[in-house]
């Protein structure tokens, strides 16, 4: 009988505990003291790709998407699942401000490593810039799969990845929360737009079937007498 595998350290475990570090990180190193971990609802993670963002007020933003590395050893390389669909929404973001949307690949596969890590998983997280990630990268594909090392990403061609440090140093002012407001309500318009569109071709479509019409068929006239026999014409 196999042994059982060791229990899965789960993406939201991750996500909790890197994300309360990253916090730590903005608020004594990029001296944003006042700063927030922002959750998203359902509907806007669709919308946006995001986990989360760390806010300041109303002035700037940082946002994270967080990946659980897929079950395999504890050693490098990590690798990690990317959605097509989602890069997209996050990219539209990294359009915002390259340095302020950001992938994060915590190496932790076992409950037990983090145990032993806290409270310095940053140690053994690193980020990826959205904005380095071409969407061309995924081809026609909808998921592709990374392979992380420390400092690189691997797909086709390889990718820089950053520690907490070199990702937000010093001085950073992340990107300005308007220009989010504004990508939300254009994203909004663009979404109201295409239920129109589509609500106007189901209406033209309904519109079309109506007049096609429903087991009718033609009926030609045949006669039966009183026609010309060409034989008579003939004399026959």
């Amino acid at each position: 009988m196999a042994a059982a595998r060791p229990p899965k350290v789960s993406e939201k475990t991750l996500e909790l505990n890197v994300g309360a570090e990253i916090l730590h990180f903005v608020r004594w190193h990029l001296g944003w003291p006042q700063a927030y971990l922002r959750g998203l609802t359902q509907k806007e993670e669709r919308a946006e790709g995001v986990d989360h963002y760390v806010e300041t007020g109303a002035t700037a933003f940082l946002a994270f998407q967080f990946k659980a590395p897929k079950r395999s050893d504890e050693k490098e390389p990590y690798r990690f699942t990317l959605s097509r669909e989602q890069h997209a929404s996050l990219a539209a973001l990294a359009a915002l401000h390259a340095d302020a949307v950001f992938y994060v690949f915590p190496f932790y596969l076992s409950p037990g490593k983090v145990l032993s890590d806290s409270p310095t998983l940053l140690r053994g997280t690193w980020f990826l810039r959205v904005a380095d990630l071409p969407l061309a990268t995924f081809g026609r594909r909808k998921t592709i799969t990374i392979r992380c090392k420390a400092n690189v990403a691997s797909i086709n061609p390889d990718f820089d990845l950053r520690s907490i440090g070199s990702a937000l140093e010093p001085g950073f002012t992340g990107a300005p929360l308007k220009a989010l407001a504004q990508l939300r309500t254009e994203a909004a318009v663009t979404r109201r737009e295409s239920r129109l569109r589509r609500g106007f071709r189901l209406l033209i479509l309904g519109e079309a079937r109506s007049k096609v019409p429903t087991g009718e068929t033609q009926v030609h006239d045949h006669p039966t007498g009183g026609g010309t026999d060409d034989h008579a014409d003939q004399g026959i």
